[in-house]
């Protein structure tokens, strides 16, 4: 499948345990295809959690609020929206 890597390479790239991703998985806020029993995330669901931690640690967002944000808007995510998409919930 190119374009794509399993979750155990997209955890290791982004410093993470496999269950970090696998919790992101599991709130909807991430997508993978899975073959032959293996998850795997394109190249844009692995950006997408690059911002999901970014609004953690840099933002301080709980997960309803992480939910909201990526509901509310489109890649390319941008921090500059953020507060204002906050100040809707």
């Amino acid at each position: 499948m190119p374009n794509y890597l399993s979750l155990v390479e997209v955890a290791r790239r982004l410093g993470l345990s496999e269950t970090v991703v696998q919790d992101m998985l599991n709130h909807g806020w991430l997508t993978a295809k899975k073959r032959n029993g293996i998850s795997f995330l394109d190249g844009h669901q692995e950006y997408r959690a690059r911002f999901i931690l970014a609004l953690r640690a840099e933002k301080t967002l709980n997960d309803r609020q992480i939910s909201f944000v990526l509901a509310e808007q489109e890649p390319p995510f941008s921090f500059q929206q953020v507060d204002s998409i906050l100040a809707r919930m």
